[in-house]
C-alpha cells in the first residue's frame, strides 16, 4: 500500500505556484543523485485544507519560489491511492 501511496503522480507536471512537482518519489531520488540536489517532498492531500493553504499562499511567495527551484520537488498525497 505505502508504494501505491508515494506514486500518486509518476509523471512531472505543474503544481501550485508554478514549480514542476513529480509524485514519484524513488524516481526523484534518482534523478536528484545524479543532479547533485536534494529531494523536498510536500505531503499533501486533496482534503487538506492547511496543505492548499500552504501551496495557494506560501509556495506562491517570490522567495518561497526560488528556493523551491533549487531541489527535485514531489508531491505525496496522503488521502489518495492509485493502483
Amino acid at each position: 500500500m505505502l508504494g501505491s501511496i508515494l506514486s500518486c503522480w509518476p509523471e512531472a507536471h505543474e503544481g501550485k505556484a508554478d514549480l514542476a512537482w513529480g509524485g514519484d518519489l524513488k524516481r526523484a531520488i534518482e534523478v536528484a543523485r545524479g543532479a547533485d540536489k536534494l529531494v523536498f517532498v510536500d505531503f499533501t492531500g486533496k482534503t487538506c485544507t492547511n496543505c492548499k493553504l500552504n501551496e495557494d499562499s506560501v509556495f506562491s511567495k517570490p522567495e518561497f519560489k526560488e528556493l523551491l527551484k533549487k531541489y527535485h520537488l514531489v508531491q505525496l498525497y496522503t488521502d489518495t491511492v492509485t493502483q
